[in-house]
């Protein structure tokens, strides 16, 4: 069930109530009283207010949150059954001169020698000939029902060779994965959520494309939310400290979330990630009894 939801906004600076939701009992702006009243039967434990809301009435503030939240909050790596990254950067590099022209740029200013790209991008409808003889009935039964296929292709021409892209180490791979969707959050606002931001990156690049995100376009409102183990992210002289978030696992199994403008004493030349990795924030696990092997009369 829904425990609380609430929705506010704030016409000529001051804070105005659209929704306030308290299990089931839901109370209204005086503004949007009538138009909410109207669509209550809508309404279940398990479902979103302000889903109902963007869906069934006219109300513009609520249809302007919901697809926020549906259009601009982006994930990597994506929940299962998402579009792939690939295919989509594959599909602007074979459709969008500029956007080659801005990868092979980018590829060049952190050491890669690359000349050109060569993208395919085709759609095709499913046919049974397209479907491999050697793969399990099942899975086979399952392709058959896809209306649609895609197929992606990428080589990578270099002074004295082409390669294709899945010979390519996995750095490679995963910069010519994100750097398309990158593009498109950076120039069209969006907020990416980036889960262990570092895996198969180097460290230089990482600050890369984390310059890229918060600093690339001036005017640009693009956000960038991510996890690390990298404790050289934290770093003062990137982000601020209320940037600086820890997680803590507690006694009751729950997650505690704080931020390093929570602490005190917190310098501002402070080495923060000598600090974590000392224990001083918190949120690092203690090996207390290391595991030691047994000898074999101990088994």
């Amino acid at each position: 069930m829904v425990v609380s939801e609430y929705l506010y906004y704030f016409p000529n600076g001051k804070q105005a109530k659209i929704f306030d939701r308290n299990e089931n009992q839901i109370t209204f702006g005086d503004k949007f009283k009538k138009d909410f009243e109207a669509i209550l039967n809508f309404s279940k434990t398990n479902k979103l207010f302000l889903s109902v809301s963007a869906n069934y009435s006219v109300v513009k503030e609520s249809e302007i949150v919901f697809l926020f939240f549906k259009e601009d909050l982006i994930f990597y790596p994506l929940p299962l059954g998402g579009d792939s990254w690939l295919e989509y950067s594959i599909e602007n590099l074979t459709k969008e001169p500029n956007v080659k022209f801005l990868f092979i740029g980018f590829m060049n200013s952190i050491g890669n020698s690359i000349k050109n790209i060569n993208t395919k991008y085709e759609k095709s409808k499913v046919t049974p000939e397209l479907i491999p003889g050697n793969i399990p009935d099942s899975l086979r039964a399952l392709l058959a029902q896809a209306q649609e296929a895609t197929r992606v292709e990428a080589k990578l021409e270099y002074s004295l060779f082409t390669v294709d892209l899945e010979e390519e180490s996995k750095g490679i791979q995963k910069l010519f994965e994100v750097f398309c969707p990158i593009l498109d959050i950076v120039l069209r606002n969006k907020v990416l959520i980036w889960d262990e931001i570092e895996t198969s990156l180097h460290p230089h690049i990482v600050n890369e494309i984390l310059r890229l995100i918060l600093h690339g376009k001036a005017d640009s409102r693009a956000q960038l939310i991510f996890s690390t183990h990298d404790t050289n992210l934290l770093d003062l002289n990137k982000f601020r400290r209320d940037q600086i978030w820890f997680t803590e696992l507690n006694s009751a199994r729950a997650t505690d979330l704080y931020s390093l403008a929570e602490l005190k004493n917190v310098r501002k030349d402070e080495n923060i990630g000598k600090g974590y990795l000392n224990g001083k924030y918190g949120g690092i696990p203690f090996i207390q009894n290391p595991l030691m092997f047994p000898t074999e009369e101990e088994y």
